[in-house]
């Protein structure tokens, strides 16, 4: 019955479900099977449509092919039948960028669409009843065939069959190519109407069909729907038969979907009808839903639902239960699922909402998770799954068309506008769950770029879609976007929640960055100094932009509080001079900062002795006294009509000796709020000291200082003229590269300020969440060189967002694409900020990034815990988190050098030498996440987990005064250990330093093992230097490297588990040296790893018989 695919006018035509995956399961579609709407359409006489509307990854095409095989085998059961049924198939699949290059297009002159319809649909009668026909293969496009002549055929051919089904699969497919959309909405009705019983799967409930139904709901209730969205525009609403005999002239009672979404009447009772009948597929059933994951679940992960589930019979195909099935079954009864297994599964139902692709994408995340915290931990970055789905929708729907430059002009068009209309939609979204962007609002935006289409070249295009009507939006978008009444009016929405974040978080280039020109400034000025002729207006611009149109920032603007301020700050008012003020609790100011190197040369400081004199209005510090830094930032904060600035040499008392310490220990911490509620940052990025200042001025053209020679291209209108080429490093060589950034209190400064105004060689360049940018480039990066930035742009977003707010409160965090998560993310800030350099290594090295932590802190607690018994909540101390210290012992120093370069004597007397603050170089952290088959891990001496004590801070000094300032001391100060000494339970093996092999020579240890080892010191180490090697954790893997479960059956599970034959281990630990006080007091030196170890080996570095308590220093 197959038969070669077709390609005709970007759209494959098959009898085979050629983009089907497969159904996720036979039975998941029992719901529809079972329907009466499906029953009523089977059994139809007079025939009649069913058309099944769902979303992209509803599962039409599966249940098209479902629908085909369970009607076949009905064909079967009457194949002796005098005149047999027929079930007829075809399957239409737009051609993708991937499929064209296969591909040859048909000609324009090729036969129309809806008579190769007809032709496929002939080929398959043929092949029933067995007659040849002259139009297999498919007609080429010089054979002149009438399709009325070909539709007298097939009803000729008809009269020797009884009962004929027709299933179609994606005729939205089509909705780009209207001409040929329609015409084969008219053969479905013709063929309907000589006894075809047709069910039809689309992603959108329109129809272009001319039929014109009144609404009875409309007449009732004695008022007029609006003439052009019922009558006027045929298709617009989906018409629904209801329950009701018949309305006030003896006829059917008919409903419109408007009608019928606003609870009008209960959902229709089906008689015959000349309108197809619709079945919401979008969102499947909850218990459907549920089957559908339990049953993969299991087949992943062994049976841990103790309740037969109806569509299982043979449970003995279910395989071992993996680490993540023994955890959900653990608690369960012979009749109820554990409670664990029971939130798991309701969880991944809720995340799917309906879409049974996107239940087993979800399911495949989890593919290799070992505990329940792995499988449901909240990622910042959509799984490759998911995106490659969205990928590929945005692929077939738009990116295929609107880049053909051979497709007709309506196609490309209709993907132009689709393009928009996603972008609109998934920017502008809020709440997906509940709201769309209003349709006039939506409209009034697509008209506004069908203007600017026209004026770069293309009014070719989107002028000639009709953007005023609300099924043509959703056509062209291809069920990417779905309608919804709201009020009197439609909402726009994108089909699933997830598709928002793709959107919004920039997943893909085409959707995000395609545009028709990316053009330089045209001009630049010669100065970076803030005049009319400078840099003014294009920084004003950036602040409107920034203030109005950002979404992003607005919520960043709306999180934080417009009423903190710091304790003191500069007024700058006065045009002769500056003086310092203490702030209010009833203050609301906008206030800058300023982000700047020191360096060597002396500047302005505020202290005890000029106390007085700094905060006099009429005394204050005269202009000339100001560096020239200092001058620049408060023109600059002037010229923003800002009364305020915080310099932190002028608003913290610096210490000035033993009797006058100043108070950095309490302002400091609070730099993060400092910049958190700043109104804008102002980075001196090129200025090494403040004699430097801010601004610069150029004496060459001005595009030379950032763009090379202009490269002329000559092509069709959009692309034609002069285009510059820019370093793929253009954000790193333009700024991160800068002497302010290499230094580590600046680390903090730029990823908590919401905006920064960057002065650096060149030109001045803008951060904030939404965009970065530069004078050269003022309406942001080309994609292609903004990876640097749009990551820091991204989680300045999510920090900015985690606000400082009582634990009551939740944290508002936005899932992004720059990171995997929090913790990654924490990983990554450590080794980029201790590439920076300090001035005071000894007061700042963790003080200089707890701005970060903080707020990491902060987004961790509000993450939580997956298991509701662990009420642990997370701390930071000493660089480290609570939870799993044990793992994060092993951070390595990146470069080790000399022990008086990297562990300062002033360190280790504040700092223990477990935490990485004591040494000073890159430093790279390990994972906390504990590893499948973890079967050996150190311990506290009292059996626990290896653990730190912080320091109550709720009685810190001035904490009233704190807390009216909207400070809360327990969260927003530095948290301080009550003790530097580590207790952990473990084993430590003597051996000592070898310097041309790079590792510890172990006496017990065979040296063929020994080079299993990698070894990591904290400093270069002498030859023979005595080291005790302390394993942290330990875990089992097989011949290849791969995590295997440990098998604890004996402990009392039912379930028994077989191992590979050999194991062998790998895992973690610590380089230490003794002799530093009283016996088994041990200070760190290093880190090691070790891998495929064998069971004697380790017994070796863990034996039983040798644990002890120690004492890490």
């Amino acid at each position: 019955m197959s038969s070669p695919s077709q390609v005709v006018d970007g759209v494959i035509i098959s009898s085979n479900p050629a983009d089907c995956l497969g159904p996720p399961a036979p039975w998941f579609f029992d719901y529809i099977f079972d329907s009466l709407e499906y029953d009523r359409w089977v059994k139809s006489v007079p025939s009649r449509l069913l058309r099944l509307v769902g979303g992209p990854g509803s599962g039409k095409t599966s249940f098209a092919a479902l629908a085909v095989n369970r009607l076949r085998q009905n064909d079967q059961a009457h194949h002796n039948h005098q005149k047999p049924p027929l079930v007829l198939s075809v399957f239409l699949k737009p051609l993708t960028v991937r499929d064209a290059s296969a591909a040859v297009h048909q000609e324009q002159n090729a036969i129309p669409f809806g008579v190769q319809f007809l032709a496929e649909i002939e080929r398959q009668i043929d092949a029933k009843i067995g007659v040849n026909s002259d139009l297999s293969p498919p007609p080429s496009p010089q054979t002149q065939i009438d399709g009325t002549a070909l539709l007298n055929s097939i009803r000729f051919k008809l009269f020797r069959l009884s009962d004929v089904w027709l299933v179609v699969d994606d005729l939205d497919c089509l909705w780009p190519i209207r001409k040929e959309y329609l015409e084969v909405e008219e053969r479905l009705e013709q063929l309907r109407g000589i006894g075809v019983r047709v069910l039809l799967t689309s992603r959108t409930p329109f129809q272009l069909s001319t039929l014109k139904p009144i609404c009875d709901v409309s007449l009732e209730n004695e008022y007029d729907h609006d003439e052009e969205q019922h009558e006027g525009r045929p298709g617009l609403i989906t018409w629904w038969e209801c329950n009701l005999d018949h309305d006030s002239t003896g006829g059917p009672f008919w409903i419109c979907q408007k009608c019928k979404e606003a609870g009008s009447h209960s959902p229709p009772e089906l008689t015959s009808n000349p309108f197809p009948v619709t079945f919401e597929i979008s969102n499947a059933p909850e218990p459907s839903m549920k089957s559908l994951i339990i049953h993969n679940l299991q087949l992943e992960h062994g049976r841990f639902w103790p309740l037969e589930p109806p569509f299982r019979s043979h449970q003995d195909e279910y395989p071992p239960l993996s680490c993540l099935g023994r955890r959900l079954i653990s608690g369960s009864t012979t009749e109820e699922p554990s409670r664990e297994a029971v939130d798991f599964v309701v969880k991944l139902v809720q995340l799917s909402y309906g879409n049974p692709s996107m239940a087993l994408l979800l399911l495949e995340t989890i593919h290799q998770a070992e505990t329940l915290d792995a499988a449901m931990a909240k990622s910042d970055r959509f799984p490759k799954s998911v995106v490659e789905m969205f990928d590929l929708l945005i692929d077939a729907q738009i990116r295929s068309r609107l880049l053909d430059k051979t497709s007709p002009r309506e196609v490309r068009a209709r993907a132009m506008l689709a393009l928009h209309a996603i972008r609109i939609v998934g920017n502008a979204e809020k709440d997906p769950k509940f709201s769309g962007v209003e349709f006039e609002s939506l409209k009034t935006k697509l008209l506004e770029e069908s203007d600017r289409c026209g004026s770069h070249g293309f009014e070719d295009l989107l002028v000639s879609v009709d953007v005023e009507v609300v099924d043509e939006v959703i056509g062209a978008a291809g069920g990417l976007l779905a309608v919804g009444t709201m009020g009197t009016g439609y909402y726009v929405r994108c089909f699933h929640p997830d598709f928002y974040n793709y959107v919004k978080e920039r997943y893909n280039e085409f959707v995000s960055e395609w545009e028709y020109t990316i053009t330089p400034a045209t001009t630049l000025p010669k100065t970076t100094n803030i005049t009319p002729s400078g840099s003014l207006p294009q920084i004003q611009s950036w602040i409107h932009e920034c203030s109005t149109s950002h979404e992003r920032c607005q919520a960043i603007q709306s999180s934080t509080s417009s009423s903190w301020l710091p304790t003191r700050l500069i007024d700058v008012s006065n045009p002769s001079k500056i003086h310092i003020i203490t702030t209010s609790p009833s203050m609301k100011e906008r206030y800058t900062t300023l982000s700047h190197c020191w360096g060597r040369i002396e500047i302005i400081k505020l202290i005890q002795a000029n106390y007085a004199q700094l905060t006099d209005p009429s005394v204050g510090v005269n202009w000339d006294k100001l560096t020239k830094t200092f001058q620049d930032a408060i023109t600059v904060t002037r010229a923003l009509g800002v009364k305020y600035i915080w310099i932190d040499s002028l608003c913290i008392v610096q210490g000035d000796g033993e009797k006058a310490p100043g108070d950095f220990k309490t302002e400091g911490q609070l730099m993060h709020l400092v910049y958190r509620n700043s109104f804008l940052n102002l980075a001196g990025a090129d200025s090494k000291d403040g004699s430097q200042g801010l601004f610069r001025s150029y004496e060459e053209t001005p595009r030379q200082r950032v763009l090379h020679e202009p490269v002329k291209i000559e092509g069709e209108r959009g692309i034609a003229g002069e285009w510059y080429i820019l370093p793929k490093d253009y954000w790193r060589h333009e700024l991160l590269d800068k002497i302010l950034y290499t230094r580590g209190w600046v680390f903090q400064e730029r990823m908590l300020a919401p905006r920064i105004l960057h002065f650096s060689t060149n030109q001045l360049l803008w951060d904030c969440a939404t965009l970065s940018a530069s004078e050269s480039l003022p309406q942001g990066l080309p994609r292609q060189i903004d990876t640097i930035s749009a990551t820091e742009r991204h989680w300045r977003e999510r920090l900015l967002l985690m606000r400082s707010t009582p634990a009551n409160q939740p944290a508002l965090i936005r899932a992004g694409t720059a990171d995997d998560s929090l913790e990654t993310f924490w990983i990554n800030s450590v080794r980029n900020y201790t590439r920076c350099e300090l001035t005071n290594y000894i007061s700042d090295r963790l003080q200089a990034i707890w701005g970060v932590a903080k707020v990491v802190r902060d987004g961790l607690r509000e993450k939580g815990s997956w298991d509701e018994n662990d009420h642990q909540e997370e701390e930071y101390a000493a660089g480290l988190w609570s939870k799993n210290l044990y793992l994060q012992l092993a951070w390595r120093v990146v470069n080790p050098r000399l022990r008086e370069e990297t562990r300062l004597p002033g360190l280790q007397g504040i700092h223990p030498s477990w935490s990485w603050a004591s040494t000073i170089g890159e430093i790279s952290l390990q994972s906390r996440l504990p590893l499948a088959g973890t079967w050996y891990r150190v311990r506290h001496h009292d059996g626990g987990e290896v653990r730190f004590e912080v320091k109550c801070l709720g009685d810190v000094e001035g904490s009233s005064e704190l807390v009216a300032r909207g400070v809360e001391p327990k969260r927003d100060h530095q948290p301080e250990l009550v003790g530097k000494t580590l207790a952990v339970r473990g084993v430590t093996v003597r051996g000592c330093w070898d310097q041309k092999t790079q590792g510890v020579r172990v006496p017990v240890v065979d040296v063929a093992v020994v080079k299993r080892f990698d070894f990591f010191p904290d400093v270069v180490l002498e030859e023979g230097r005595e080291v005790y090697l302390l394993v942290l954790s330990a875990h089992e893997t097989d011949e290849q490297g791969q995590l295997v479960m440990v098998d604890d059956s004996a402990s009392g599970s039912e379930v028994s588990w077989r191992k590979p034959k050999v194991t062998y281990n790998s895992g973690t630990g610590l380089m230490l040296e003794g002799g530093v006080g009283v016996e088994n007091e041990y200070k760190r030196i290093g880190a090691f790893r070790f891998q495929g170890l064998g069971k004697d080996d380790m017994r070796v570095l863990v034996d039983e018989t040798e644990v002890k308590n120690i004492w890490i220093l």
